[in-house]
């Protein structure tokens, strides 16, 4: 019977002791929830920016404010991307991406004005072979949770980084108010299309305060979504007019500034397999300076403010993850 006993009294130790371990073994595996996927992001964008130099005199007729207008629009782009989203039971968590793709198309106007805006010149070129990448990295927590209803509402404070490379082609003459005195006939082409006059190299460094929801809409399909305020945006533009041998080698024209902006992005996913999921978005990004200043020339030595520099993008995403 001692025997017996004995033997009971171990198998339920180990029993015991078995689903202990199970336990931990569980908690452990659960404390940390990883999302690792891919995005394909189909967009448009443009950027223009314009600048005052009335300061300054051109055959006895001081410029126009503002004097330059350069408005990069229909900027095509693909871009491959990267994304994690590591979450801790304790309901902190980290996220971030980084995208790199290329800028297939687009077009470049190019508007000079004196005073009165008069416009005494009006270019258009075409844009390809450009680039496009950018990264950002967020920490947060969740602030409300309802896992009866799949319910998750999240706070966050990240950096965002965003850079674009745009050349332009060739140089086509569009109406202006002095009869094609400078450029020519309004559609001639002075400069071929093989030629490059203009290149803009747009980087952007920025804070985001944001809030993130999802939703189950039933078991297998959910929404996603967030928006994103960014407070304090720094701009460092890169202008490299290849053909104004009078500005010194290239890049001879900068822009620099202080802006703000947002961006917003939402998706509908369905869950293929309870770790594999799919899903179509959409995302939208604007920036625009509130200040800054552009240098001309050889060390970027002669200063003029900058009226305005604003970058947006927008466009199509589609993913795919993988849930640990």
């Amino acid at each position: 019977m001692q025997k017996r006993g004995r033997m009971a009294l171990g198998a339920a130790l180990v029993s015991i002791t078995a689903a202990t371990a199970a336990q931990a073994e569980d908690t452990d595996s659960s404390a940390l929830t990883l999302e690792l996927g891919t995005r394909y992001w189909y967009s448009s964008g443009s950027t223009a920016w314009n600048h005052d130099a009335s300061t300054v005199g051109a055959f006895g007729i001081p410029f126009g404010n503002p004097t330059s207008v350069l408005t990069y629009d229909g900027l095509t782009a693909r871009t491959a991307e990267l994304f994690f989203d590591l979450r801790h039971q304790s309901r902190w968590f980290v996220k971030g991406y980084a995208g790199l793709g290329g800028i297939t198309s687009g077009m470049l106007d190019d508007e000079d004005y004196f005073t009165g805006q008069v416009k005494f010149s009006d270019t258009s070129s075409s844009v390809r072979g450009g680039s496009l990448h950018y990264a950002s990295l967020d920490v947060g927590r969740s602030i409300y949770e309802n896992q009866q209803r799949g319910v998750t509402v999240r706070a966050f404070l990240g950096y965002h980084y965003w850079s674009e490379n745009v050349p332009a082609y060739g140089l086509t003459c569009n109406p202006d108010d002095v009869g094609g005195f400078f450029c020519g006939a309004p559609g001639s082409m002075p400069i071929p299309g093989s030629v490059s006059v203009i290149t803009n190299n747009a980087n952007w460094h920025s804070i985001r305060l944001g809030i993130g929801a999802e939703a189950n809409l039933s078991e297998r399909w959910s929404i996603a979504g967030e928006a994103a305020f960014i407070p304090y945006a720094s701009l460092a533009n890169f202008d490299s007019h290849h053909l104004r041998g009078d500005l010194g080698p290239v890049p001879n024209i900068r822009h620099t500034g202080r802006g703000i902006g947002f961006q917003l992005e939402a998706f509908v996913n369905y869950r293929v397999t309870p770790m594999w999921s799919v899903g179509l978005g959409a995302r939208y990004w604007h920036l625009s300076t509130t200040s800054g200043e552009t240098r001309f020339g050889p060390g970027f030595g002669t200063a003029f403010p900058l009226n305005d520099f604003t970058t947006e993008r927008y466009g199509l995403v589609a993913q795919t993850s993988l849930r640990f």
